[in-house]
């Protein structure tokens, strides 16, 4: 019985760290989705209002960086834990190409 035990509590510890990595993903690719339209929107503060709303995911940090073509959002948290101190790190980003019009 420990055993299941054992077993049921690294599947739903796996799940929340799953679920914090993805929240990060999905965050980082709507700040780079609004830092790289023509308004140049702050992508991080983006990226931080999309992690709040999803949930599952204590934000460190949210890094917006470009080279002049692309934009990167960088996000930096820690996945929810089972174990008391226990510190499950979670980092993604993601980089668009920054847009714009052209003339012909």
């Amino acid at each position: 019985m420990p055993v299941v035990l054992l077993m049921i509590w690294l599947i739903v510890q796996g799940g929340l760290w799953w679920h914090a990595r993805n929240v990060a993903l999905g965050g980082a690719q709507e700040g780079a989705r609004a830092a790289s339209a023509q308004t140049r929107a702050d992508g991080a503060a983006r990226a931080t209002e999309f992690i709040t709303r999803a949930g599952g995911l204590d934000i460190d940090t949210v890094a917006q960086t470009s080279d002049g073509d692309t934009v990167t959002i960088t996000v930096t948290g820690r996945s929810p834990s089972l174990i008391p101190g226990m510190d499950l790190s979670v980092t993604e980003s993601s980089t668009a190409p920054l847009k714009g019009w052209t003339t012909p």
